[in-house]
């Protein structure tokens, strides 16, 4: 997807180096997410060094480490989505709900897969505001198309050709991409 794609290519113009900057920006992801963690491990009233030691959990296995440490890692994906969750369960307020929509449409555009934050907020929303629900759902799809659109303009279609052929296995079937992977 096109973001970290564009987050690459300015770290690659900064630093001189296309393997330095994915290795820094894998760095910045997973130094960022760890902070939202344990931010959000605190307000859940963990002590810090519990909050700390879990967060310090994940790197410290094999495949954590290799997760969250690989250039071309999910990381940011998780880190936007996390942060959606995090600020919808946080601060329990209306005016949240376009900032975190906007975060989780975010997320979509990084990882076509990254839809676990978005269904979580609104099954969260669904058992405290079935109104608050809807509108997030609205304005997450109203931010997922106007970034894909954006993105899909400035390729001119390529992105939606090549993301749809891939997610489709080739098949170019929308009944493959909805019952993939059986």
């Amino acid at each position: 997807m096109p973001v970290p794609i564009l987050l690459d290519a300015v770290a690659a113009r900064v630093t001189g180096s296309y393997l330095v900057s994915g290795k820094a920006l894998s760095y910045a992801y997973f130094i960022a997410l760890a902070a939202v963690l344990v931010v959000l491990l605190r307000k859940s009233r963990c002590p810090w060094p519990i909050a700390i030691g879990l967060v310090a959990l994940i790197p410290a296995t094999e495949a954590g480490l290799a997760a969250s440490m690989n250039a071309r890692s999910d990381t940011l994906p998780v880190l936007l989505q996390i942060g959606a969750v995090g600020l919808i369960r946080y601060r329990d307020r209306a005016s949240s709900t376009p900032v975190a929509a906007a975060i989780a449409a975010l997320a979509l555009v990084t990882k076509v897969t990254a839809v676990w934050g978005a269904i979580a907020i609104v099954l969260w929303l669904l058992l405290r505001s079935r109104r608050r629900s809807l509108w997030f759902l609205g304005l997450y799809a109203a931010f997922s198309l106007i970034l894909i659109g954006i993105f899909a303009a400035a390729s001119d279609g390529r992105l939606v050709s090549n993301v749809f052929g891939l997610s489709t296995a080739g098949s170019g079937d929308l009944g493959t991409l909805i019952t993939s992977p059986y």
